[in-house]
């Protein structure tokens, strides 16, 4: 094994409905008590009407209303038709798109004024985009799942997380996602990499200048670091202060590419500390998917961790590139 040193496109998992020749022209109205006061007509269909829980459900229990299945979740929720018009929406997302509050159930969401151009026309995947709410510009990332029934697409199910704070997934949402994104890239044969990054010396910022500042270190290279990525990377948090980056379709020479500029801009960051300001550097870790021997994306981890190790032996500050 040897370790060469560098100084310095959609997930596809549709979720299908059961098709059943009984159930083939049934469709019900939707019954939303924060929509059936706006007079609009209920839609076409609705999710909920289609699935057939039942078959998922040991022991016949009751099925999960609408309020306990979307209205308690803290993502914000929205439904749509194939065509794109607009079906549901969650008081979260309500709180995030006000225009949603006014637009007719069955209309097309290019009517809905102020709507995120990406929510409009999203393809199935995970995306990142920022949004308004009032002075402040939310980092918000959605999961677009296809609804599938008897081959054909009923709809489209948006889940969009607030990642302001962090600008960073929580390790299993990563992985859940990182995972999918594999599997795909292993079945198309697709390149892509994956980058293990962590931030050197850390333990001398808590020291010298506390926890609350070394959270503040972390936020702001999380932020940097999604500025620098694609729509379609994903970012997340590792453990204590390593960060891992998942790259679709990226090669080899393109991740190193990508993690030199990351490594710079955090250089170039600038904090400020109980003792005066001060700067920190990150050392990332490169491995590029070869089905050959990546039978698992924690194959991949495991080569990005060494390369990782591999950096900080080799000084810190750079980036290390794992080869067999």
């Amino acid at each position: 094994m040897s370790l060469r040193k560098v100084k310095g496109i959609e997930p596809h998992v549709a979720v299908s409905m059961p098709c059943k020749e009984e159930d083939a022209g049934r469709r019900a109205p939707v019954k939303d008590d924060d929509t059936a006061g706006r007079g609009n007509p209920a839609p076409a269909a609705h999710v909920f009407d289609s699935l057939d829980l039942k078959h998922s459900s040991p022991g016949g229990k009751a099925l999960p209303t609408r309020a306990q299945a979307v209205e308690s979740m803290c993502d914000a929720y929205l439904l749509t038709g194939p065509d794109g018009c607009f079906l549901d929406a969650n008081a979260a997302a309500l709180r995030y798109f006000p225009c949603l509050r006014t637009l007719p159930h069955g209309a097309a969401l290019s009517q809905a004024d102020g709507l995120p151009e990406l929510l409009v026309n999203c393809r199935e995947g995970i995306h990142s985009f920022d949004a308004s709410s009032g002075d402040e510009t939310l980092h918000l990332r959605v999961s677009c799942t296809y609804l599938m029934s008897c081959g054909q697409m009923e709809g489209r199910c948006h889940i969009i997380t607030d990642d302001t704070d962090s600008h960073q997934l929580l390790r299993g949402t990563f992985f859940l996602y990182a995972t999918r994104d594999f599997d795909l890239c292993r079945r198309k044969k697709e390149n892509a990499s994956l980058l293990m990054l962590d931030v050197d010396m850390f333990k001398d910022v808590n020291d010298v200048h506390g926890h609350v500042c070394g959270d503040a270190v972390l936020i702001g290279i999380s932020k940097t670091i999604c500025t620098r990525l694609r729509h379609t990377d994903l970012c997340g948090r590792y453990g204590g202060e390593e960060i891992v980056i998942w790259l679709p379709g990226a090669t080899a020479e393109g991740a190193v590419m990508i993690a030199d500029i990351v490594r710079r801009a955090v250089e170039s960051l600038q904090f400020d500390g109980s003792k005066g300001t001060f700067h920190v550097t990150v050392s990332i870790g490169v491995a590029s998917v070869d089905f050959a021997r990546h039978g698992s994306l924690d194959a991949l981890v495991s080569e990005a961790d060494n390369a990782l190790y591999q950096a900080k032996r080799g000084g810190r500050n750079r980036v290390c590139v794992y080869s067999p």
